[in-house]
């Protein structure tokens, strides 16, 4: 596993179509991401943007974090808006600093590991799970309405 340090993207163009391809080239869940949106004005609008894109394209949080740099005061529902690096939280703004060999055949070791390592696909597993919820549920259902018709004709043969 790579360390985990900020990666910062700057948006380069506030229109959608171009927001989306810009985003389309950054690879999320791999480390975490502060998206740049200072320099650009209508930042709520394109913060919304931001957020259809995840919405969208089902991109996952876990296990890193997606921040948006933002001049304004923007409230979001999913993603964490700060004003500057300093904000994001402590543990992503590491020094990079050149590995001494011991730590570098380690790294190497993790890096292999960690390409063998797929996450769940989420909103797949969900669906696999209301489909069979559903089965379950047309099942138990079934068997409550047989249990009832079973007892309606023990009481009329009694």
């Amino acid at each position: 596993m790579s360390i985990p340090s900020l990666k910062k993207v700057n948006i380069a163009k506030s229109s959608k179509a171009e927001l989306y391809a810009q985003l389309d080239l950054v690879s999320f869940g791999g480390a975490p991401v502060a998206i740049n949106i200072t320099h650009l004005e209508r930042q709520a609008d394109i913060l919304k943007n931001i957020e259809s894109y995840i919405e969208e394209h089902d991109v996952r949080m876990i296990p890193y974090p997606i921040c948006v740099l933002s001049s304004e005061d923007i409230q979001s529902t999913s993603l964490l808006v700060i004003k500057n690096l300093k904000n994001s939280p402590n543990f992503f703004n590491q020094k990079i600093k050149t590995l001494n060999l011991k730590e570098n055949a380690l790294l190497k070791r993790i890096n292999l590991l960690q390409s063998k390592l797929k996450n769940n696909n989420i909103a797949q597993s969900q669906r696999t799970l209301k489909d069979f919820s559903y089965v379950t549920q047309e099942i138990d259902l079934l068997d409550r309405q047989s249990r009832f018709i079973r007892k309606i004709i023990k009481k009329r043969v009694i």
